[in-house]
């Protein structure tokens, strides 16, 4: 995932993939992945944009929440994301309201830093300038390690929600979210910022 841009809760592989795997491709690609209960991870700032000759970096920035998005068990994933891909997840995890700022801030000066980062859904549309899309990632199997994502895994409504936003109009929504479709999304002037990783059911309780 790029470090560009991102929203709730968003690589590539086989038919079979599960949205487990998905999302391990999508971190290993350094692509966007959104997380938190209304939150994404999302790609960081454009700086490489569809390098189909680039060298696997050997380590990747990750900014990340703290108990919101249970870090813990991010931090016990990463060995095994080394073992799997060779790359190295340096997670630097921040409490939620000093992420948000965080995540601005970083975004704000177009920084390269990081690579992958965690936002809260309602950042999003206020980043899409920032975060780099992943269209083309998902639909170029030499930028990936994975032929066919499965994007049906995900919920139509939580991706469309949470992922999906027209770069120049981020309030827009699209059209016809009944199907996970990457070029029936671009072809509608919209973009994929980012993979679900969690979404939540907001309740009532008394």
């Amino acid at each position: 995932m790029k470090n560009t841009n991102a929203g709730h809760g968003t690589q590539f592989g086989s038919a079979s993939m599960t949205r487990r795997n998905l999302m391990k491709s999508a971190m290993a690609a350094g692509l966007t992945v959104p997380v938190l209960g209304r939150s994404s991870v999302s790609a960081a700032p454009h700086r490489t944009v569809l390098q189909q000759d680039a060298e696997k970096p050997a380590s990747l920035n990750m900014l990340y929440a703290t108990v919101e998005a249970d870090v813990e068990a991010i931090k016990l994933a990463i060995p095994d994301f080394k073992a799997e891909t060779g790359i190295d997840i340096v997670l630097d995890s921040q409490p939620y309201d000093a992420l948000q700022k965080k995540v601005f801030a970083e975004l704000a000066v177009d920084s390269p830093y990081y690579d992958v980062i965690i936002v809260d859904t309602p950042w999003t549309p206020a980043l899409t300038g920032k975060l780099e899309p992943l269209s083309g990632y998902l639909t170029n199997e030499a930028l990936n390690d994975v032929s066919d994502p499965a994007l049906d895994d995900f919920i139509e409504k939580v991706f469309f929600d949470t992922a999906v936003y027209n770069p120049t109009s981020p309030h827009l929504q699209f059209p016809d979210p009944t199907a996970i479709d990457v070029e029936a999304i671009t072809s509608e002037g919209f973009e994929i910022y980012g993979l679900p990783l969690q979404a939540n059911a907001l309740v009532a309780m008394y």
